[in-house]
């Protein structure tokens, strides 16, 4: 099933695929620790699903890096597996990031307490549509993970980060401003990167990781989770009410 954008989107659309394939035009020459073509190794990875704008709240989820998508466009790839359920052979309530992905979204559009959020397969059908949810999704690096192993590559990302440093440009935190998103949530960047990488950083509510990003003109909120989303830990105490308690004015500064 295709992306298929409302008209007053695609200016943006367009401006964040151009962006990219500045990024990936950055790294042609380059080579990665590997000695890979790094131009070979982007991964199309970031940008916004239809109806994204139309939001409530627009939400940019930020993870570390994608896995087995060399080459490809992370966001079309994900939205054909989140129309099936499945992300490769795993349902999608049962994928710990993807499924939190989708009962985030919707409990923050909606103000909802964790309990009476519908499962992600029942969000799905009207997911990037008018009458449903949608969100904007980057991974920290745009090379993929190649291997069999799920552990995070943190050398190869390094590199990533080492190969796309500009002094006239910082591409994480153009794109971040290109998709201009009321709040976003990181997957505990600051276990292994500085968060001034995606732009400056100033702290709300050090204590629990709440910060804002000038992002162009704007300060955007962030908040850096405890974990990242795809792991063993409960989705509703480690990740949704901590978060919420933040975007509702409750969290504990002290």
């Amino acid at each position: 099933m295709a992306l298929e954008y409302p008209p007053n989107e695609l200016d943006c659309r367009n401006k964040n695929e151009e962006l990219l394939e500045e990024w990936k035009n950055f790294l042609l020459g380059k080579k990665t620790f590997e000695k890979k073509d790094a131009y070979n190794e982007f991964v199309n990875d970031g940008g916004f699903y239809p109806y994204y704008s139309s939001q409530k709240s627009k939400i940019l989820y930020v993870g570390w890096e994608s896995r087995g998508l060399a080459g490809e466009n992370y966001l079309k790839i994900l939205h054909g597996e989140y129309k099936r359920n499945h992300i490769d052979t795993t349902h999608i309530n049962s994928h710990p990031l993807h499924r939190l992905l989708f009962r985030m979204t919707y409990g923050i559009q909606n103000n909802s307490e964790w309990d009476d959020i519908p499962k992600a397969s029942d969000l799905t059908k009207d997911f990037a549509t008018a009458q449903g949810i949608s969100f904007a999704f980057m991974n920290f690096s745009k090379f993929s993970n190649e291997t069999n192993s799920r552990a995070l590559r943190r050398k190869l990302v390094n590199d990533f980060i080492k190969l796309s440093k500009n002094e006239s440009k910082n591409y994480w935190n153009e794109q971040i401003r290109i998709l201009d998103p009321h709040i976003i949530i990181t997957m505990n960047l600051r276990k292994y990167w500085d968060l001034n990488l995606l732009g400056e950083i100033k702290p709300i509510d050090a204590k629990n990781h709440y910060y804002t990003l000038k992002a162009g003109n704007r300060d955007i909120k962030l908040i850096d989770a405890m974990y990242h989303f795809s792991s063993s830990v409960s989705p509703k105490t480690v990740f949704y009410e901590p978060i919420t308690n933040i975007l509702r004015g409750n969290s504990q500064n002290k």
